[in-house]
C-alpha cells in the first residue's frame, strides 16, 4: 500500500510539509519574490487564480528594474 501524505487524523506528516515548505521558500527565493510579500499575497488573494496573477505582475515589475 503506498504511503499517504495525509494521516488518518487528516493531518499532513510532519516531514513532507517540512519538505514542502523547504521547496516553497527555494521558489519564492528564485523567483525574487520574498517571503514576507508573498505569504500576504496569499492570504490576501481569494483565488489561486488572483494569486498568480500577483506572481506574473511581480515578475514584470522585477524584469523591469532590472533593465
Amino acid at each position: 500500500m503506498a504511503q499517504s501524505t495525509v494521516t488518518k487524523k487528516g493531518c499532513a506528516d510532519k516531514k513532507i510539509i517540512e519538505d514542502e515548505w523547504s521547496l516553497d521558500v527555494m521558489i519564492m527565493d528564485t523567483l525574487g519574490l520574498g517571503l514576507t510579500p508573498t505569504i500576504e499575497s496569499i492570504f490576501a488573494s481569494d483565488s489561486f487564480f488572483e494569486f498568480e496573477s500577483w506572481v506574473k505582475k511581480r515578475m514584470v515589475e522585477l524584469f523591469q528594474t532590472q533593465k
